[in-house]
C-alpha cells in the first residue's frame, strides 16, 4: 500500500522529515557553498552589459567605420542595446512559461546555452551590428531565462523567515 509518505526500510517507518532551517548559522557546509557559487555567479553575470555600455561607441565606431563623435554611432549604439532589453523583456514571460512546464531547474540551467551562443557570435570574424545585436538579443533572453527563474526556485526552496534575505543574496 501506498500512501505517498517516505519510509525508512530499517524501521519501517516513516521517515523524519528534514528539519527546516530558522537561522543562518544553521546552514551546513554545502549550503554555503551552493550560496557562495550562486552569489558569485550573479557577481560575475552582470559583468558582460556593463562592459559593453563601456565599450559600445568605439567598438560600434570601428564596425561603422565611423568617428565616435559621429551621431549614427550613438544611435546605432542605442538600437544594440535595445535588442538586448527586448530579449530580456520578452524572454521573461517566456521562460515563465516554459519553467511552469518543464521545470525551473531545466530552464536555468538550459537558459546557460543561450549564454554561450551569445558568446560566441562574438567570436566570428568581423561580426557586424546585425550579429552584435543578435548577440546582446541572447543575452538579454539568456538574463530572462535565469534571473527570475532563480527567484522562483529560490523562493520554493527557502524557509518562509529567511525568503526575503535569501532571494536579496542571489539578487
Amino acid at each position: 500500500m501506498c500512501t505517498g509518505r517516505a519510509w525508512s526500510r530499517a524501521t519501517a517507518q516513516p521517515a523524519a522529515a528534514p528539519r527546516e532551517i530558522t537561522r543562518v548559522s544553521q546552514l551546513s557546509a554545502q549550503q554555503w557553498k551552493s550560496g557562495a557559487a550562486a552569489w558569485l555567479g550573479w557577481l560575475f553575470d552582470g559583468l558582460d552589459l556593463h562592459l559593453y555600455t563601456l565599450v559600445a561607441a568605439p567598438f560600434v565606431a570601428g564596425l561603422l567605420a565611423l568617428p565616435q563623435s559621429d551621431k549614427e554611432v550613438g544611435y546605432t549604439s542605442s538600437i544594440v542595446q535595445a535588442a538586448f532589453l527586448v530579449g530580456w523583456a520578452l524572454g521573461g514571460g517566456f521562460f515563465g512559461i516554459v519553467a511552469d512546464r518543464i521545470g525551473r531547474t531545466r530552464v536555468f540551467l538550459g537558459s546557460y546555452v543561450l549564454l554561450l551562443l551569445a558568446y560566441a557570435t562574438l567570436l566570428l570574424p568581423s561580426p557586424g551590428i546585425g550579429l552584435t545585436a543578435g548577440s546582446l538579443l541572447l543575452l538579454g533572453c539568456y538574463y530572462a531565462g535565469t534571473d527570475g527563474v532563480l527567484m522562483a526556485l529560490a523562493s520554493s526552496r527557502l524557509p518562509a523567515d529567511l525568503r526575503a534575505s535569501g532571494m536579496a543574496l542571489l539578487m
